[in-house]
């Protein structure tokens, strides 16, 4: 069979009409997919695909016993190894050469491309043996005539770093170059360019939320989310920074951790005179709370009005600047039989490294009742977490504040207890002996789930010089 041609009409560097010319013979069904040549489009090619109806997986998984082929549209993305593909609109058809209005068509809005399967998650024209008599009007000297209709998010993104968190940092630059996926980055900003505004914002609108490519935080993966909401009747725009868990690379299935930081997100003025928008928290991304943000982040009046300038020339900028930690927890659990009943008990050993760096941050910030948790660990049915806030809980920058919370199995009621006794410490390093501590015991419950002392230990003790504490 004959190279297929192809021909395009591009409407600008995101956006083209690709009409493909394929030689195609009703009669005589091929036994295999049928490609188009790739044509380039942003930073990606993509390509149409005919799948035959005698492509038995097809035809188990998508098309039915009726169908006879499915148009669809495929990419490639090789400068993207954090990205699992553009979003994009597009429409596949089939022209019907003596009456247009019979032409076969199937719209796809916002559709994302996976980086795994090289296939939008939407889906494909899919035609039935019974459209295509002989009298039918798609073939045309033997030949279909196919075309793709297709948009994507013109956007970029760039990513500073520091690896131990100093102020020393490295530029990535996403098109061309990435991190290795076992990187360690405690210090970063990154930045999300749209350079397409108007199809973002129908896509936010349209969709439940719009994500960036991902980059590095710590030991784990994260992205920016968009959306808008409602709020109070305002239609508002969400910003998260959001755990990415889609990160499939085996080198580093078990490097993905979530990881506590403190971050900015911004949204940029590109007015010299006007001030960027900023807002900030902190905390842990993990399964129990996988995005940390605001749903109301900003009016949408406020982000397209024109005296703000955060939309200027169809273009609008996001940032996420952050300072993570770098910890570790060691878990031990046993059993042991006491007056007839078998008790659990376990213990985490939690190291912060770089406590002095998270406190000094913290002082210069400004920042007082910030909390650090730790990840969960589990003692029989229930999780558990400790708390600490470098800069004390309630009262003026004196004291090292501790708290173990606690929570129920996974199906507990409202009604859930559980008896504990329980040691939280600060290790001494050079003497353990010398460890500061405090033991206590009690009912854990969904009303009185967090056990707390807020003057555990001075900061003037527990960063004393020689003192083995940090």
């Amino acid at each position: 069979m004959a190279e297929p041609g192809i021909t395009l009409e591009h409407r600008g560097k995101h956006s083209c009409l690709a009409k493909w010319t394929v030689p195609y013979n009703p009669e005589l069904q091929p036994e295999k997919m049928i490609y188009s040549p790739w044509f380039e489009m942003g930073d990606f090619e993509f390509r149409s695909v005919i799948v035959p109806g005698s492509d038995a997986l097809a035809l188990a998984l998508a098309l039915g016993p009726d169908a006879f082929f499915s148009l669809q549209v495929r990419i490639n993305s090789p400068r993207y190894s954090f990205r699992f593909g553009p979003l994009a609109s597009y429409k596949l058809s089939i022209l019907n050469h003596e009456d247009e209005s019979k032409s076969l068509t199937k719209a796809f809005k916002f559709t994302l491309f996976t980086r795994n399967t090289n296939i939008p998650t939407g889906g494909s024209l899919q035609l039935a043996s019974s459209v295509f008599g002989p009298r039918s009007g798609f073939f045309k000297k033997g030949s279909l005539h196919c075309s793709i209709e297709i948009s994507i998010l013109d956007e970029s993104f760039s990513f500073s770093f520091s690896r131990d968190g100093n102020n020393d940092t490295e530029m990535v630059d996403y098109s061309a170059h990435s991190l290795s996926c076992d990187t360690i980055v405690l210090a970063g900003k990154f930045k999300w360019k749209i350079k397409n505004f108007s199809f973002f914002k129908e896509m936010i609108e349209t969709r439940q939320q719009m994500s960036s490519a991902v980059f590095l935080l710590g030991r784990g993966f994260a992205h920016i989310s968009a959306s808008t909401t409602k709020v109070n009747g305002v239609e508002c725009l969400s910003l998260f920074l959001e755990a990415n868990e889609m990160h499939t690379c085996p080198k580093c299935m078990g490097h993905n951790k979530p990881s506590w930081c403190l971050f900015r997100i911004s949204v940029l003025s590109q007015k010299a005179w006007r001030s960027h928008m900023h807002k900030d928290s902190y905390g842990r991304l993990n399964k129990t709370t996988p995005a940390l943000g605001w749903n109301d982040y900003m009016k949408i009046s406020d982000l397209i009005g024109p005296n703000n300038g955060f939309v200027m020339n169809n273009t609008v900028e996001f940032t996420v600047s952050f300072k993570a930690i770098k910890d570790s927890a060691a878990v031990l659990t046993s059993g042991f039989k006491k007056f007839g009943a078998f008790n659990k008990s376990g213990s985490c050993t939690w190291k912060i490294e770089n406590f002095t760096r998270l406190k000094d941050i913290l002082k210069n910030e400004k920042m007082m009742g910030v909390s650090v948790e730790s990840s969960k660990f589990q003692v029989e049915d229930h999780e558990f977490r400790l708390i600490v806030f470098p800069r004390g809980q309630y009262q003026k920058p004196i004291y090292l504040s501790m708290i173990i919370e606690a929570s129920g199995p996974q199906d507990a009621t409202q009604d859930w207890s559980c008896f504990a006794r329980c040691r939280l410490s600060v290790v001494n390093k050079k003497n353990k002996d010398n460890s500061i501590f405090t033991e206590t015991q009690g009912r854990f419950s969904e009303a009185a789930k967090r056990w707390g002392w807020p003057e555990f230990l001075t900061l003037a003790t527990l960063f004393n010089k020689g003192s083995g504490r940090v």
